[in-house]
């Protein structure tokens, strides 16, 4: 498992009202993004204003620089998509400009909503609103779906193909072949992958691959949500099909299960055949006095059918232990007979 993830409901002591979450997808290794995990709360903390879109590109830079000073691990690579959110304050006069990419693809920037309708925060609607922020390396994903099924796609996928992209990795003295870094490495920016950021003569942006976050902002209502995914999400499975999914399941389980909406959504993924490490984060954006009972919970996944295969054994009881649970407080969750959670409601309490 090369993934790894950040929450934290608290950024730190200095910015209390600030929230943390990211998903790192690692390649050639976990040393980049098992890093990132901590680096990038850490950094992202230090700013005297975290949410500044340059600011935040020069902790980016910084991050990756300090990884890539490790000689050890610094071939390894990763994306990196986070997000920090915080409550609105409350402006009852002013509207807000939101920039992201349409349920289309297209990138826009406008004062819009998912629809297209004007957004108008205020304080008069009565609807807690939150500041989104969102910085993206790679080709994870984040979208904010709507309380009412509206997506919206906040990320672009850092591709060698994409013309910018493939500019940029030329005039490095690189070349784009089978939409892949001189035939290697799919991706055009990320964290780490050192090997693509030699070159003496050029700055850290014009290398051919880069750690430049693109950076997006939205507003979010309470009863909306925010997926951050990585791509093994999306390899059978269609930005939409996921939003959609993920939707009718939320409703379904009356909103109180996200947890349980993903590890569905897994589920779902592996049905479709996806072969990747698989890594999701939802945020919902509502009154949350009722969570926190459980610090961390684990909704396993299937086992018995395969404890016969010793590398799936190894891999899956090192990825429980990692996250505290091991032994009898592991086996006891784990049905005899495992059935995909897509094929039963979300709210039976087997899983």
């Amino acid at each position: 498992m090369e993934d790894a993830k950040s929450v934290c409901l608290k950024l730190n002591d200095r910015h209390k009202d600030l929230a943390l979450f990211g998903v790192y997808d690692g390649h050639a290794g976990s040393q980049c993004s098992t890093y990132l995990e901590k680096a990038v709360p850490a950094a992202v903390g230090k700013l005297a204003k975290p949410t500044k879109k340059h600011d935040l590109i020069d902790a980016m830079l910084a991050v990756d620089e300090e990884f890539l000073s490790n000689p050890h691990a610094r071939t390894n690579g990763s994306t990196c998509v986070f997000t920090v959110v915080r409550p609105r304050r409350a402006h009852p006069h002013k509207s807000s400009k939101s920039s992201s990419v349409d349920s289309s693809g297209s990138n826009s920037s406008s004062s819009s909503s998912a629809s297209g309708q004007r957004e108008k925060p205020s304080s008069s609607t009565g609807q807690k609103l939150f500041e989104v922020t969102v910085s993206n390396i790679g080709d994870s994903r984040a979208v904010l779906l709507r309380a009412d099924g509206r997506w919206k796609l906040l990320t672009r996928d850092h591709k060698p193909s994409n013309a910018e992209e493939k500019e940029r990795i030329e005039k490095a003295e690189g070349k784009v072949d089978n939409s892949r870094v001189d035939g290697q490495l799919a991706l055009s920016r990320a964290m780490g992958d050192w090997h693509y950021k030699q070159n003496g003569k050029l700055k850290p942006h014009e290398q051919k691959v880069v750690a430049i976050p693109e950076i997006s902002r939205i507003l979010a209502a309470e009863g909306d949500s925010l997926l951050l995914c990585c791509d093994g999400i999306f390899e059978k499975l269609t930005t939409a099909e996921v939003c959609s999914f993920v939707h009718e399941d939320m409703v379904a389980s009356g909103n109180k299960e996200p947890a349980l909406t993903l590890a569905r959504l897994l589920d779902l993924s592996l049905d479709r055949g996806s072969k990747d490490n698989m890594t999701a984060v939802c945020i919902t954006f509502k009154n949350g006095s009722d969570y926190g009972q459980v610090g961390n919970e684990l909704i396993p996944g299937r086992y018995f059918e395969y404890s016969k295969d010793e590398k799936f054994k190894t891999a899956y009881l090192k990825f429980a232990k990692s996250h505290g649970f091991e032994g009898e407080a592991l086996f006891s969750k784990i049905p005899k007979q495992m059935k995909q959670r897509v094929d039963i409601s979300p709210r039976e309490r087997e899983f």
